[in-house]
């Protein structure tokens, strides 16, 4: 799969429509968080990346191209095909962006889709402790396009190995899924980390 363009060459292929879109929920949900005063890494600048599985997802600089599962590592969990913040990475957490073809049963998981291997090893627990920023964030993101969001937690032997926040885009998907590992690096940015899932538009009908 081709790399991305360099810094500055994603506007031109956005469609008009979606790039109104992504402006817009933008804007939306600077307001919805706007009463919390938590420090941001990085709320700065984000970039609509090439569409996957036909949603474009903008993304701050930091985040790299995966071009395919295995083509990076992680100790706690595999990196799929998608983008990864490199930046996270040099301390140590994982966080990617994954679009997943379909929707998700509830209590499931969108990344067992990706990888069956992981049902073996991995369990899923509700997870109502997000921040509430991003929460707002998210719900605000959803409203409208008869989409959802829902955040769980994914155990190994007990342990909570990383966070997920999915986002469903219209009825029948695709999804939009975050993955933060340890739970604990969803925490560096929360509202952030949120808006990148909440932002994520679809293209092409």
């Amino acid at each position: 799969m081709a790399e991305d363009p360099p810094h500055g060459a994603f506007l031109p292929r956005v469609p008009p429509t979606a790039r109104r879109l992504l402006l817009a929920r933008g804007a939306a949900h600077d307001t919805a968080s706007a009463g919390c005063h938590r420090p941001r890494r990085a709320l700065a600048h984000t970039e609509p990346r090439p569409a996957e599985r036909g949603v474009i997802v903008a993304l701050p600089q930091s985040f790299e191209r995966v071009g395919a599962a295995g083509e990076r590592r992680h100790v706690l969990l595999p990196v799929y095909q998608g983008w990864i913040d490199a930046q996270a990475l040099r301390g140590g957490a994982l966080v990617q962006v994954v679009v997943v073809e379909g929707t998700t049963a509830a209590g499931s998981s969108a990344l067992f889709r990706v990888d069956p291997g992981l049902l073996r090893e991995l369990a899923v627990q509700a997870d109502d402790t997000l921040d509430a920023g991003a929460q707002a964030i998210l719900t605000a993101g959803s409203a409208g396009d008869a989409g959802a969001w829902s955040t769980y937690t994914l155990r190994r032997n007990g342990e909570a190995v990383a966070r997920v926040i999915e986002r469903r885009l219209g009825a029948a998907g695709p999804t939009v899924v975050l993955v933060a590992a340890p739970p604990l690096a969803f925490d560096q940015a929360p509202e952030l980390y949120a808006r990148l899932v909440a932002d994520a538009v679809r293209v092409g009908g």
